[in-house]
């Protein structure tokens, strides 16, 4: 054992005495740090260890086989000595990894992120990158021992070019994620996969997490146990028990740990396919069903992940249609019954389709009540066009993110939960709830974790059943984890709680906001303001309304120059006066808009145009919608504006806001006749 840590001392001391490896790593450092401080830092986190951590897997390719050959004339007293050589490899290659870290902590800790996010962030860094140079050291390990010289440096640089830019390709453009395991920059891996950790507070789904690296690590030290197998059959050792022994309980490991791996990737796939089918299918909306529909009333049991939920809707009377009543739910849940007025009734699953007979309905009867019983874990995944895979609804121990498009509760008629651009599912279709606004209470049993909404009020009973109610609303979604919640008067904000800090700004300008509109209109802002990574659950990484609250893109807070002109939207203005989504005035099947609808939308417009003014923005943008820019209420405004007639317009809109919004119920509609009667009002009067 002395003679075999006496081999890794000597091999310490060539690879940081030597000049070509110490110069290795001041490029590696100062390649690191100029790479990762021109670029914002999450975005550095990311593509700097693309570049600059590939390029240092090759000199652990280097270094390992250089290693082996230098001491190759030497032969060590003992083959099971040759473990020592790859064990100063890692070593070097440490030294890297703490270099990373160093760099990226000073960079963190001057950036506004509170430190937990820092150490969980570089404590998956660290993990990530080890874990693939533990896996780089011992292919070159096996290749030095197994091949000559030559051969050696030859196959290690083809190997590192396929499992790092052949491999990615294939990941990425194929969409073969299930061969991560083989790819060599683990931080690539970690890119890939993307959730929402840091914003729900613990990471999620850490269990295929671990698997991915449990698998890659068992690898190494199975082609590291291969390697002294053959040392020892090369030297005629007759202790080939021990290596073989290795080699047997490391394949046996990585063959169990495979299933596991392998039917997560299959169940993934499965549930990839249903919303494949269903995207090419042709929607059936059944507003006839909508129209009757007049509450939910939901109950939500858990054990552990999985939920059993009793949804009961009210319909006015029995529907009358010529075909099968059709309801859409997530494939995720499994439909175990399924009854009209208590008595359990037929009912097909196809894909996410529920078909129910029509003729299961008593005629005669008012107030027809439907139950659906179901059950299931909800964990939606797809990936995008580079690979990328997005979690886009999950429930994972006390995190939880589960909206009403995806469709957690039964909607009306046959709807596509995902768009379909080629043969991809790009994104969670936003607008996959065509249920008109009615009453919904939603009642969580047996849950320890506290949930939000995005509408209604919540409550607790005597056994802590969390109960959410709300009389008129458009769908319900529910989240959960470690949120923080602020308020500007009648206004919430909601952000996860290693983010409140960061909040500042956001404060600052929904304060001003409140105070301008209720000087000039006695309005005040509400409504609740949801800050959470829409780019990573949606895709996307614009702002939106979702039933009843205003949902903003989490990662801008992390940038202090992008929060604020995050809010400077003509939707987010609307949202805080009505609680409605202001760009269905814009959703037209039609080349043309609407003179009622461009002059609703108008309304709002240039109400932000005039508080973005008074906020002292010199330009601020009225509308970016070329169909929009055709009506004459945006020839209205712009003429007040390019005459210098702000106060004439500020007057208009006090009227308009009087008249049509401000005891409006649901979406205000706001007529032409109405915008051109405020102004002729005005002007009469000068």
């Amino acid at each position: 054992m002395f003679k075999g840590w006496s081999l890794y001392y000597l091999n310490l001391r060539l690879l940081f005495s030597n000049p070509i490896y110490l110069l290795g790593l001041f490029v590696f450092a100062v390649g690191y740090y100029v790479l990762f401080t021109i670029q914002p830092f999450f975005q550095a986190l990311y593509t700097t260890n693309a570049i600059i951590h590939t390029l240092s897997l090759g000199l652990a390719f280097f270094v390992i086989i250089r290693s082996y050959h230098h001491n190759d004339n030497k032969q060590p007293s003992a083959p099971s000595h040759g473990i020592f050589e790859p064990l100063a490899a890692l070593t070097y290659t440490t030294a890297l990894t703490v270099i990373t870290l160093m760099i990226n902590a000073i960079q963190a800790f001057i950036a506004p992120f509170s430190y937990k996010t820092i150490i969980l962030l570089l404590f998956k860094q660290a993990l990530q990158v080890e874990v693939s140079y533990l896996f780089a050291i011992a292919i070159g390990w096996l290749l030095a021992v197994g091949l000559n010289k030559l051969s050696s440096y030859i196959t290690s640089f083809c190997i590192w070019i396929f499992f790092t830019g052949i491999l990615q390709s294939m990941i990425q453009h194929f969409h073969w994620p299930w061969l991560q395991p083989f790819h060599l920059n683990g931080y690539f891996i970690g890119r890939l996969s993307q959730s929402s950790e840091g914003f729900w507070g613990s990471p999620l789904f850490i269990k295929e997490q671990l698997m991915l690296f449990g698998l890659r690590f068992l690898i190494a030290l199975l082609l590291l146990s291969i390697s002294q197998w053959l040392i020892h059959k090369r030297q005629s050792d007759d202790q080939l028990f021990k290596p073989s022994a290795y080699i047997v309980i490391f394949g046996a490991c990585i063959l169990l740990l495979s299933f596991s791996y392998v039917n997560s990737w299959d169940k993934k796939y499965k549930d990839l396919t249903v919303h494949y089918h269903d995207s090419s299918a042709k929607n059936q909306l059944q507003k006839q069903v909508t129209n009757l529909m007049r509450s939910y009333t939901i109950d939500v049991f858990r054990n552990k992940d999985i939920w059993t939920v009793n949804a009961q809707i009210q319909l006015q009377h029995a529907p009358k249609l010529n075909g099968p009543l059709l309801f859409t739910l997530n494939p995720d849940f499994r439909v175990k019954e399924v009854l009209i007025n208590n008595k359990s009734v037929s009912f097909t699953v196809k894909g996410t389709t529920i078909s129910i007979a029509n003729d299961s309905f008593e005629n005669d009867m008012k107030n027809q009540t439907l139950a659906f019983i179901y059950q299931g874990k909800l964990n939606e995944w797809t990936m995008g066009k580079s690979g990328d895979q997005h979690y886009n609804a999950f429930v994972n121990g006390d995190d939880a993110f589960v909206p009403s498009y995806l469709a957690w509760y039964p909607l009306p008629g046959k709807i596509s939960l995902y768009n379909q651009e080629g043969s991809n599912l790009t994104a969670p279709n936003l607008q996959a709830n065509p249920v008109s606004p009615l009453s919904f209470k939603v009642n969580l049993h047996g849950f320890a974790q506290s949930f939000l909404s995005t509408s209604g009020t919540k409550s607790k009973t005597f056994n802590d059943t969390q109960v959410f109610r709300d009389s008129l609303t458009s769908g319900m979604s529910l989240l959960s984890g470690r949120f923080h919640s602020e308020h500007v008067k009648q206004l919430t904000i909601v952000v996860p709680t290693e983010e409140r800090a960061l909040l500042k700004p956001v404060i600052h300008y929904c304060t001003y906001a409140d105070q301008l509109l209720n000087q000039w209109l006695k309005a005040s802002p509400s409504g609740t303001l949801f800050f959470v990574p829409t780019k990573v659950v949606m895709n996307q990484a614009t702002s939106m309304v979702l039933d009843g609250s205003f949902l903003l893109n989490s990662e801008q807070l992390l940038n202090t120059k992008t929060v604020e002109p995050e809010l400077m939207t003509n939707e987010w203005l609307g949202y805080v006066m009505t609680q409605q989504n202001i760009s269905a005035y814009l959703s037209s099947t039609q080349q043309k808009i609407s003179e009622d609808n461009g002059a609703s939308y108008m309304t709002f417009a240039a109400m932000n145009y005039i508080l973005q003014k008074n906020m002292g923005n010199p330009e601020p943008q009225l509308v970016n919608n070329a169909l929009l820019l055709k009506t004459k209420a945006y020839a209205d405004v712009k003429s007040a504006i390019k005459n210098s007639q702000v106060a004439t317009l500020k007057a208009v809109l006090k009227i308009l806001y009087d008249k049509d919004i401000k005891d409006a119920e649901g979406l205000p509609t706001i007529s032409y006749k109405d915008w051109h009667g405020a102004w002729q009002s005005i002007l009469d009067k000068r």
